[in-house]
């Protein structure tokens, strides 16, 4: 950590904010919400160190070393990957952002529900995955990085950002109000919407920053020429892998796309519809109902995530990983508990990912629901003190 506030809240490569990554020194929302995970993984650890404290009675023990050795690199180790990483990636994932983003239709087809881990699924995540499908998001980024007070109207003494002016700015979270007023507005503003008209905001297409360059870069750009680089078939062959119609003719492409302009721009550049890079053809496509994806990107990232899900032995809802109460706490979690649980914002929706109206759709923090960790120190000390005797 720099000496002071200022040193590491420059925006220059050698004390980037904190020791983050620079891609989170980048990004405001995604340095956000890491912290909040962060803060949540150690608000986990302290909650169990008074387990610790039955070690004292045994201090003199020739067990006591091991015990505590053993028993502190459980509370690290264990409970901040396992609970951590569950609640994260697992839960809140798969139960409530993935059918918001695929639909719910598309997440019974492609996902549907858990039978257990089957282990000749592998897991691993696929090239057109990693490369084009889950970069659907960059479409969904908001020129605007709205600033709300705690009523969630806008900030009376900070004002709302051009995404491009929070790029490399961390001291804007330290010196302009903390962390709240960005969560206030990513909480209570909604993402934008790609459509054919508007792919992607120009503030990552004309504006964007890396690090190690001086020029503005163009993400749609780079997407598309990351699947080149990495060899992906076009769009055309990853609808016939998903069961989809191949798109034949410009007709074809203006049903696919709805606009019949823009899938004659598009043929007008790729020349044939094989040419068609997969993610530009599947950010193209009309969204499915109730989704943030069409249907080439709701199979693909619906497929692949049943596999992250089916080959995962340590799932959360494996057998043997938890008990039925443990369960039943861990579903208690939401990210709406997490902002409750890590921030000084009081006020949130039920369902985060859902854009509500204040005040109606708010309550307060007392109202979200929150895990009981006792299901976890029961378990753990009964065993404990039958070592001991």
């Amino acid at each position: 950590m720099a000496a002071n506030w200022q040193d590491c809240c420059l925006s220059t490569k050698a004390t980037a904010a904190f020791k983050f990554r620079i891609k989170m020194d980048r990004i405001k929302t995604v340095q956000e919400i890491l912290t909040y995970f962060l803060k949540h993984v150690h608000g986990i650890i302290t909650s169990f160190e008074d387990v610790l404290d039955i070690l004292e009675s045994c201090r003199q023990n020739v067990l006591h070393h091991y015990l505590t050795e053993t028993l502190s690199f459980f509370v690290m180790s264990s409970f901040s990957r396992s609970l951590f990483f569950f609640f994260n990636s697992q839960i809140i994932t798969m139960r409530d952002y993935l059918p918001k983003i695929i639909g719910s239709e598309s997440f019974q087809e492609f996902i549907g529900p858990y039978r257990g881990y089957d282990p000749t699924v592998n897991p691993s995540a696929a090239n057109v995955f990693a490369t084009a499908a889950f970069r659907f998001g960059h479409g969904t980024v908001s020129p605007i990085l709205p600033r709300l007070n705690e009523s969630f109207q806008e900030h009376e003494r900070f004002c709302h950002l051009r995404m491009h002016a929070t790029f490399f700015s961390p001291w804007r979270i330290v010196n302009e109000g903390g962390i709240e007023p960005i969560l206030r507005g990513m909480i209570g503003s909604a993402a934008s919407v790609a459509s054919s008209k508007m792919l992607v905001a120009e503030e990552v297409t004309e504006r964007l920053i890396l690090m190690n360059s001086v020029e503005r870069m163009d993400l749609a750009s780079m997407n598309m020429q990351r699947g080149r680089d990495h060899g992906l078939p076009g769009y055309n062959d990853w609808r016939k892998f998903c069961g989809l119609r191949r798109v034949r003719t410009l007709k074809d492409l203006a049903e696919v796309v709805g606009d019949y302009r823009v899938a004659e721009k598009v043929l007008n550049i790729y020349k044939h519809v094989d040419n068609i890079d997969v993610w530009l053809g599947g950010l193209l496509e009309s969204l499915l109902p109730g989704a943030r994806t069409g249907p080439l990107f709701a199979c693909l990232i619906g497929k692949q995530m049943k596999m992250i899900r089916d080959g995962d032995r340590f799932w959360w809802s494996a057998e043997g990983i938890f008990t039925q109460q443990q369960k039943n706490e861990l579903l208690q979690f939401s990210l709406s508990r997490l902002i409750c649980d890590n921030s000084d914002v009081g006020e949130v929706l039920p369902d985060s990912f859902q854009r509500g109206t204040y005040p109606c759709d708010y309550v307060s923090c007392d109202h979200i629901p929150s895990m009981n960790l006792e299901a976890w120190r029961e378990k753990r000390l009964g065993g404990l003190e039958r070592l001991l005797g």
